[in-house]
């Protein structure tokens, strides 16, 4: 059973809005000898066309996208950085909440924040940014928006120090920092007979989540460019406790440990000629560590570390552009590969095999677009999405599908 009576808490929230405070003010109170510059940042999509999930149709959906960046340059050392970000899918897709696929038919999100840069020596910035997101979600098609189950809140503060530098003679910047965050389910609410003990009642999905996180851009050659990311994670979660073989939760809350490394290699084929031709590939790795365990309620099955996986995934890419009609086309694929080492695969029956969970998916797509006039383009695309898995019983989460979708619009960016 499911209830969808939002609560009224907010904890949590406190220290976030005290650091975001804190180094806002920080920046705002160095000396300003004039108002701020203005550089307006504007990029826009509308997009309409067809889906398919599993072969059959969706009907005409549509997309949307706005992105609002009012550049305040107050000197050539500080300048804030509000942003206000909204868009729309209405095509029916698998989202991972808290790493786990569930379809949706619908979703809406909204995001504004207050980012800021100082540059406090001649090759050194300090940058940060705090703000919240509000994501609104239908399950199904007749679904109120607002009363979806999955719904969610997220706040989040961030600082970081920057370094460019020269290295072998090539430019590089390097990004050291960390984020606070916290995600709210202010809708979700379930018993314990239909997923298991570890979700019973409400406000287990709500997380708390504290990430460190360096990131790096290098120029190799003249036509040759990587990037570089690495992110530890921790999430805590203060209303899950974590499940016993007994089914009964002890005195300990769930955590989960996340990190992730991926790198990027882009190599420009064809550079300052009629034709742009770029090609490039990303490699990551995601490993997931949780003290959370399952017990089947029904066959009594306990699982120790049920939600632990790690993922590598791949990323193909070519990008080619024509100098005289400023046309581009873009090709990509992303293909990801996740092992659950603590969950087995399942039969139809919901009976436990001896393998371990694997999991596919597999993303194709490609688009293309061209002016129309000043910095309006028309664009098209097509993605085509392959999931799979070696499990046939997908109760509770969706392992297997396939998607198709076809949009045509128009975006603006200036």
């Amino acid at each position: 059973m499911r209830s969808f009576k939002p609560h009224k808490k907010s904890r949590g929230f406190l220290p976030l809005f005290k650091i975001t405070a804190a180094f806002l003010v920080a920046w705002t109170a160095a000396p300003l000898k004039a108002g701020p510059k203005i550089l307006p940042l504007f990029n826009a999509s509308l997009q309409g066309g067809g889906s398919y999930f599993n072969d059959q149709s969706t009907g005409f959906k549509g997309t949307g996208y706005l992105e609002v960046v009012p550049v305040l340059e107050f000197s050539d050392r500080f300048a804030l950085l509000p942003l206000v970000r909204a868009s729309y899918s209405g095509s029916q897709t698998a989202i991972r909440i808290i790493d786990e696929q569930t379809l949706f038919e619908q979703e809406q999100a909204t995001q504004v924040e207050m980012g800021g840069t100082w540059r406090f020596a001649s090759d050194w910035k300090l940058a940060g940014a705090a703000g919240g997101a509000a994501t609104f979600l239908k399950e199904t098609a007749d679904e109120t928006w607002g009363d979806g189950l999955y719904d969610h809140r997220h706040l989040y503060a961030n600082l970081a120090v920057e370094r460019k530098f020269r290295p072998w003679g090539r430019p590089s910047l390097w990004r050291v920092g960390a984020e606070l965050a916290e995600t709210r389910f202010p809708n979700y609410e379930t018993l314990a007979s239909q997923v298991g003990q570890a979700l019973a009642g409400t406000h287990t999905l709500d997380v708390r989540s504290t990430q460190l996180f360096f990131r790096g851009e290098s120029a190799l050659t003249g036509r040759l460019y990587s990037t570089y990311d690495l992110r530890l994670t921790v999430d805590d979660y203060a209303d899950q406790k974590v499940v016993t073989p007994t089914g009964y939760s002890n005195d300990e809350n769930r955590q989960d440990w996340r990190s992730l490394v991926r790198g990027r290699l882009d190599f420009a084929l064809l550079p300052k000629k009629a034709r742009q031709l770029n090609v490039g590939m990303e490699l990551s790795a995601k490993v997931r560590d949780s003290n959370q365990n399952e017990l089947d309620p029904v066959r009594g099955d306990f699982f120790a570390g049920y939600y632990d996986y790690y993922e590598f995934a791949a990323a193909p890419s070519v990008m080619l552009r024509w100098d005289r009609s400023r046309a581009v086309l873009t090709l990509g694929a992303d293909v990801a590969r996740r092992q659950y080492p603590r969950r087995p695969a399942q039969n139809e029956a919901g009976l436990s095999g001896s393998e371990d969970l694997v999991t596919w998916l597999t993303t194709g797509h490609l688009q293309f677009s061209i002016p129309v006039h000043g910095n309006l383009r028309a664009v098209t695309s097509v993605q085509r999405v392959w999931a799979d898995s070696n499990t046939n019983y997908q109760g509770f989460y969706t392992y297997d599908y396939t998607s198709f979708s076809y949009l045509a619009g128009f975006s603006y960016a200036y």
